[in-house]
């Protein structure tokens, strides 16, 4: 049942939308659903949650509101997330709770852990001349293809020598040849697979250039289960699962003590009413005459017998139950 659990929740995470060939490398350590992963998407959620939960401390109802704090809360990898968690993610508290800077990062490091970091890189990467485009159809647990180009700026620049390399589980290759290394001309391009034998181990893929302006670019490959689920995802889900656990727990052990106390005090607040006989036993000749004390005279009483005394005579005589007294 547990196997076909996780197979069911990730069946129902749909495919990332369409984004720039930067943000798609971050689908190669995504552990979490999102509705998408464009900057510019994220940026102005960010920007109408902040504005609104600033100048009604989260307690605006306007759609746009609404649709903003949907896709935010969504990085969450929960439905069960408070507005108040969503501001503390995205909004700057030092800056009346106006959009924070790194809104962009806060959602990848959310969904894709150490994935922004490659982000940047690739970024930087296409400004001296190289760009990636990794096909998210192509992402599987085992092996990935990602299309590398260049395109020259410079008259002088007309050629890049671009390296591959890898930890030690992962064989990185060009075009499904044996060589990590390729230089490309201006306007050519290059794909690069990468296959690795243990996908249940995280590992990682650097693409360097390594003539003319140098730079690399270092990509996070997240580690999935033999049945092709992320691991993370499935750790986070077993974490949630146990700290609900220990709520439930916790739960019951504060109701079984207000039931325990609640029972102690209903012990304490009822008690059971006898009704006393009255006088003493019929033909009794008590024989005395020191002093005397009758005290069976008909009375109510929590005792279950009552003493009749006429010294030296002495006796007991049991009480009528009559029921239980509660105290209100």
């Amino acid at each position: 049942m547990k196997k076909m659990f996780w197979i069911a929740i990730i069946a129902a995470f749909p495919l990332l939308a369409h984004a720039d060939s930067c943000e798609n490398l971050i689908a190669l350590s995504k552990n979490k659903y999102s509705i998408s992963s464009d900057k510019s998407d994220i940026e102005q959620a960010a920007a109408q949650f902040c504005s609104e939960y600033s100048s009604s401390s989260g307690s605006t109802k306007s759609r746009s509101f609404g649709a903003s704090y949907k896709l935010l809360s969504a990085s969450f990898g929960s439905s069960n997330v408070s507005v108040e968690q969503v501001a503390s993610r995205y909004c700057s508290a030092s800056s009346n709770y106006s959009q924070s800077k790194d809104a962009y990062k806060q959602f990848v490091e959310l969904i894709a852990p150490n994935a922004y970091g490659a982000y940047e890189e690739c970024l930087r990467m296409s400004k001296l001349d190289v760009t990636f485009v990794l096909d998210i159809q192509t992402i599987l647990p085992d092996e990935f293809a990602m299309t590398t180009s260049f395109s020259s700026s410079t008259k002088q620049d007309n050629d890049a020598t671009i390296r591959a390399s890898s930890s030690s589980d992962i064989a990185c290759s060009w075009d499904e040849g044996t060589t990590t290394t390729v230089t490309l001309t201006t306007g050519t391009s290059a794909v690069l697979h990468c296959k690795r034998s243990d996908q249940t181990k995280a590992g990682y893929v650097v693409v360097a250039r390594t003539d003319g302006a140098k730079g690399s670019m270092s990509i996070p490959w997240r580690a999935y289960s033999r049945e092709g689920i992320p691991v993370d995802t499935i750790n986070e889900m077993e974490t949630r699962m146990i700290g609900m656990e220990n709520q439930l727990g916790q739960a019951m052990a504060g109701l079984k003590q207000t039931m325990d106390t609640a029972h102690r005090f209903e012990s304490a607040a009822t008690v059971d009413l006898y009704q006393c006989p009255d006088g003493k036993t019929p033909g009794a000749n008590p024989k005395g005459g020191a002093w005397g004390f009758y005290g069976c005279r008909g009375q109510y009483t929590s005792r279950s017998t009552c003493d009749n005394i006429e010294w030296p005579w002495h006796e007991l005589r049991n009480c009528t139950r009559l029921g239980r007294l509660r105290y209100y």
